[in-house]
C-alpha cells in the first residue's frame, strides 16, 4: 500500500512529501526516515492521518532533522 506523508518541521514549515510503500504505511513516532531533499535523515516526532484521496492514505508528519 502506498501513502503520502506531508512532512512538517517542528516550527510548522513544510518540508516536502515522502511516498511510503509498505504493508502498513502509517508513520511511527521515533521512526527515522531518509529523504535527501536538503537533509539526509529525520526523526518522526508526531503524526496525524488526513482524509484519504481516492484510495491513498495521507499523513501530516512532524519531523526533526537529524542530519
Amino acid at each position: 500500500m502506498t501513502a503520502a506523508w506531508f512532512l512538517i518541521s517542528q516550527e510548522g514549515k513544510p518540508l516536502g512529501m515522502y511516498l511510503q510503500e509498505r504493508a502498513n504505511p502509517a508513520p511511527e513516532e521515533g521512526e527515522r526516515i531518509r529523504h535527501g531533499d536538503g537533509w539526509q535523515e529525520a526523526k518522526v516526532l508526531a503524526w496525524e492521518e488526513l482524509p484519504r484521496v481516492c484510495a491513498m492514505r495521507r499523513y501530516r508528519v512532524v519531523i526533526r532533522i537529524v542530519r
